[in-house]
């Protein structure tokens, strides 16, 4: 064990440390009769809670969740994982707590992001202008195009917004994972949001030949949430479901009260997602296999989606079902007409 550079914490049902390496010592000051929610790091106590609690493994896959350390001056990540020890009666005998070093993989992880952040910013001002010349030339501000120029810039205002959306979306997930950009909750109402959003999409469900149907009583009350975001969220999560469903199906938006909050879902009759891809859908860049034919997808809708519903403090559920269709759906408190102000995170 004193030779693995992970630190590995093995703790009685109750708490108290038993067993330690040479690293977890190093790096989490551990001393003799110290239990495992006594130590610096609260998400450790979480986790191991979490595996004693629910009797199963409990792994952290994303970087997001890497345990932060500072030891001797330098900065350390760890990804936990508490796995449940059982005897031959499955009766609970302990946890074994086991972070691994993503120090490096963090590390490059934030320059990937980094370097996306500012490769985006660059390209936005001269697309920018790009839009606009192409946007001008088909309002014939120049002069009248023949059919066959506004074919060409049509397609080039078409792929040029295109291009702009996905910059948009890399430079918010960006915001929104470094914890830059603020999510202003106040008092909305979900109707509003809702009809904004399905009537702007209507058009491009019309074309693909797919129904969009917006289930929504009278009796929703507003909901604590950051109005833009909302629309993002929605926007994305309708997107992602023309993407997937085929000409003839259907997409459909519903709200339901639930215990003191709002039920949101939006559900398909699309392709279905394979039980294996489930656990990555909302990593960014994504793609489930098999997909590869759709060229607007980015990989960054469903990614986007879960940070804007983690920083309103909620959670996105996904459950598919390949060949039939897929329902996302998140809960937002009712409002109570006290708005705040949070960071993302």
């Amino acid at each position: 064990l004193n030779s693995l550079s992970d630190a590995i914490i093995i703790c009685n049902p109750e708490g108290a440390i038993e067993l330690s390496n040479d690293t977890a010592q190093h790096l989490f000051a551990l001393k003799a009769g110290m239990t495992i929610q006594s130590v610096e790091n609260v998400r450790m106590g979480e986790l191991f809670e979490r595996a004693r609690l629910e009797m199963r493994p409990i792994r952290l896959k994303t970087y997001d969740w890497a345990i932060q350390v500072f030891r001797d001056g330098e900065e350390h990540f760890f990804l936990p994982e508490a796995v449940p020890i059982m005897d031959e009666e499955r009766r609970l005998t302990g946890v074994m707590l086991i972070l691994s070093d993503v120090t490096r993989l963090r590390k490059l992880d934030e320059v990937k992001s980094g370097l996306i952040s500012t490769v985006s910013h660059e390209l936005k001002t001269p697309l920018t202008s790009i839009r606009l010349a192409a946007h001008a030339l088909l309002n014939e501000k120049l002069g009248p195009l023949t059919p066959k120029q506004a074919e060409l810039v049509i397609a080039a205002r078409d792929d040029s917004d295109r291009l702009y959306r996905i910059i948009e979306n890399l430079l918010d997930i960006g915001q929104l994972e470094s914890g830059r950009s603020t999510v202003e909750l106040v008092p909305v109402s979900p109707d509003q949001v809702l009809l904004n959003v399905v009537e702007e999409m209507r058009p491009s469900y019309v074309d693909r030949g797919v129904s969009l149907v917006l289930d929504l009583p009278g009796d929703i009350p507003q909901v604590l949430a950051d109005r833009m975001r909302l629309e993002i969220v929605f926007t994305n999560l309708l997107s992602n479901g023309l993407k997937f469903t085929p000409p003839g199906g259907e997409v459909k938006v519903s709200a339901r009260l639930n215990n003191g909050t709002v039920l949101f879902s939006v559900e398909d009759t699309g392709s279905g997602i394979p039980k294996e891809s489930l656990p990555h859908i909302f990593e960014k860049f994504f793609r489930v296999p098999g997909r590869g034919g759709q060229p607007s997808n980015t990989g960054l809708g469903l990614a986007i989606v879960k940070e804007i519903i983690e920083a309103h403090g909620s959670k996105v559920e996904v459950a598919s079902t390949p060949g039939e269709g897929t329902k996302f759906s998140f809960t937002l408190a009712a409002a109570d007409g006290v708005s705040s102000e949070i960071k993302a995170s």
